[in-house]
């Protein structure tokens, strides 16, 4: 952006706030940036500094009445940070930045009103007329900041095409109703799925320079079982924002998800290098690791993880399947046996210990681990089999036959 374009922007927002205090009428939570058509500034944003410069001269020539004037400082002072002098958000204005600055208007507005209204009684009569349209339009406004959905719709009935604002509500449906309010309602979750979808998409249709809703949509798509169209949009987020950790994460995550794990340890790598103490992080580069067979850099995440965060189960986990592997049962079940003490309810744990158990020639306790994952997840067709061969290889006929026709159930 241009530096008198940031200037016409910055006397613009000053201007509006301004004017809302004497005119509070259409209202909006978010005030968005104008829309350049063919790349120049609405014809009102060279049409202000008119509005600003007389402004000046008011205050001017009001400059020796010390009460206004510390008016218009305080109202001025406190708008200094939201009015766009640095850009902040996606927005010049908005409702929410003006409860402090208008305690100088109100102060200012007064001191004009005592000064040049010598009537007392008008005085009260004209604050009281005040006070009444006042409260009649602020309550007004509680309807539409009753939820975010109300808020965001209200805003984007006003400026339809606020791209910032549908990124904003996208997320709201994704994040709030979706993922927390109906996690456990199958029907309300898918819909909110789709709104949050659908306003993303759109934010990216109105400004495709707009990083946020690529990743907001990739995250979704990731979370909803589609990890090729996430991976396109984290691509597209990262070619906006390119050292972006969250971004870095995602798209990792999602080479992984893929089965692409040569391709997504660079991704960790530069992750890790912004954000150095993320247990979880070390823990998956360890398993991309561990699935190209490199296991001695996963054993050194692993081990990471662990110095981070000793209380998450995962990594000790993937160090029992790591020794399992190298044949190292011992290890394997040291770690196996840590893991299920800091999370009981991994019915894996139970049968990578149930596999150390088999070939140790310890059938029994493997087939109490087997048990111990099916108590678990009385689904787990994995645990079934192995512990229907335990059970042959001890000569247990009768339970292996058990086992067999569980697992003829689930085939049906």
């Amino acid at each position: 952006m241009k530096g008198y374009e940031r200037a016409l922007i910055v006397i613009y927002s000053y201007i509006l706030y301004l004017w809302k205090f004497f005119l509070p009428i259409n209202l909006s939570a978010a005030y968005p940036y104008p829309i350049k058509d063919g790349g120049v500034l609405p014809t009102e944003y060279f049409i202000i500094p008119i509005a600003f410069i007389a402004l000046c001269v008011i205050v001017y020539l009001l400059r020796k009445n010390k009460k206004f004037i510390w008016g218009i400082l305080f109202f001025t002072i406190n708008l200094l940070m939201v009015i766009q002098i640095i850009p902040v958000g996606g927005m010049i204005a908005s409702e929410r930045y003006t409860y402090i600055p208008y305690i100088g208007l109100s102060f200012s507005a007064l001191t004009l009103m005592e000064k040049y209204i010598k009537n007392i009684k008008l005085n009260y009569v004209i604050l009281g007329i005040i006070v009444v349209i006042f409260t009649f339009l602020a309550h007004q406004r509680t309807y539409y900041w009753r939820n975010g959905d109300v808020l965001f719709s209200d805003v984007l009935n006003k400026y339809p095409r606020y791209a910032y604002g549908y990124n904003n509500r996208g997320f709201l449906y994704w994040d709030h109703y979706a993922i927390d309010i109906y996690k456990d309602n199958p029907q309300m979750k898918e819909k909110y799925v789709e709104k949050a979808l659908q306003d993303f998409t759109k934010a990216i249709n109105l400004d495709y320079t707009y990083a946020e809703p690529f990743l907001n949509r990739g995250i979704l798509y990731y979370n909803t079982g589609r990890p090729d169209q996430a991976l396109a949009d984290f691509n597209r987020f990262l070619e906006l924002k390119p050292d972006n950790p969250d971004g870095l994460l995602n798209r990792a995550n999602t080479l992984s998800t893929l089965g692409r794990f040569k391709e997504a340890i660079p991704d960790y790598n530069k992750y890790l290098t912004i954000k150095n103490d993320d247990p979880k992080a070390y823990m998956w580069r360890g398993i991309a690791y561990f699935n190209i067979q490199n296991y001695d850099s996963a054993i050194i995440d692993f081990n990471k993880s662990i110095e981070i965060d000793p209380d998450y189960y995962e990594p000790y986990y993937w160090l029992g399947v790591i020794y399992y592997n190298q044949k190292d049962y011992s290890n394997a079940l040291k770690y196996l046996d840590l893991s299920i003490s800091k999370n009981s309810n991994n019915a894996n744990s139970y049968i990578w210990k149930g596999l150390c158990y088999m070939n140790m020639n310890e059938y029994h306790k493997a087939i109490e681990q087997y048990s111990k994952a099916i108590e678990i997840d009385p689904n787990n067709s994995t645990a079934y089999i192995n512990r229907f061969n335990a059970y042959r290889l001890i000569g247990d006929i009768a339970n292996a036959q058990k086992d067999f026709e569980i697992l003829q159930k689930f085939q049906q």
